[in-house]
């Protein structure tokens, strides 16, 4: 999966850049982002590239949509269980013992002691000493079940380029690991998950998106009966919802779905609210 890149340019340069281009938004947009008028508006479409060579340069949209009415129920319960994981992956790892993924068999008493338990039991891991640790109350705390799990969802080569494992050269180091006194420490990538003696360990931290994300259209790209390629185009308003009269961004971000021998998979996929706020304007 690409890098993603939202590039914000001013009206003097906008026009002179590829996939960019910058103008005032119509009123119409203004409305449905709850402005009356704006002023220094931008507007930016800065598209990632989808992973397969055939389409390495999508072009125009076939069609432009409000909602995932283009998408199949399958392909539907895909992207939601999308949006439910890939936030994991985009440090907030720890996610996967809340809500949901908690296992309700476990008390919250017992719960309480076995998060002690874990603090006990974390590592530092990686050239920086980022620190880990086990998920005892998840569903999903040993390695397998999370991997059965994450691999009904991602292709294998997108779980991969989620987690990081791309990263090092011995992915052992990552999905394998059995040594405590042996561990990797010259990797710079913060991925998201270890494999500990078959526990599943999460990094630490937390992702709180940003406030300023607005609303989202879909522009689909292709869809066959193997494939499905479309952007996430968001919208964000700086200081939204604090500031009405705040400048417009537009950032469009890849979604690709595959159709394998195990049903629909997603091979690509993000999204827009889990955006750092100060990356979005700290070119401007």
């Amino acid at each position: 999966m690409k890098k993603i890149a939202c590039l914000v340019l001013s009206l003097l340069l906008a026009f002179g850049a590829a996939g960019c281009t910058g103008e005032d938004v119509p009123s119409s947009q203004t409305e449905t982002s709850s402005q009356a008028e704006t002023s220094s508006q931008v507007e930016v479409s800065s598209q990632a590239e989808p992973s397969s060579e055939e389409s390495s340069e999508p072009g125009e949209p076939t069609n432009v949509y409000q909602d995932l009415s283009f998408l199949n129920e399958e392909q539907q319960e895909l992207f939601a269980r999308g949006e439910r994981t890939y936030g994991w992956f985009q440090n907030r790892a720890s996610d996967i013992a809340g809500d949901e993924f908690r296992d309700p068999a476990i008390s919250d008493a017992e719960g309480d002691e076995l998060s002690r338990k874990d603090r006990e039991d974390e590592i530092e891991w990686g050239k920086y000493g980022w620190p880990y640790g086990p998920v005892s109350t998840s569903l999903y705390r040993n390695w397998d079940d999370f991997e059965k799990m994450i691999l009904e969802i991602y292709t294998e080569e997108c779980f991969w380029e989620l987690n990081g494992m791309n990263a090092v050269e011995d992915v052992r180091d990552i999905n394998a690991i059995t040594d405590l006194n042996n561990l990797n420490r010259e990797c710079k990538k913060r991925v998201s998950f270890l494999n500990v003696n078959g526990r599943l360990y999460t990094s630490k931290g937390y992702n709180v998106g940003t406030h300023e994300w607005v609303e989202e259209e879909y522009e689909l790209m292709e869809q066959t009966e193997d494939r499905v390629f479309f952007y996430r185009v968001c919208t964000y308003q700086e200081m939204y919802p604090y500031v009405k009269d705040g400048r417009i961004l537009r950032c469009s971000y890849p979604v690709e779905l595959l159709r394998t021998p195990d049903g629909w998979r997603i091979q690509q996929f993000s999204d827009g609210r889990l955006f750092d706020p100060y990356l979005l304007w700290k070119d401007k």
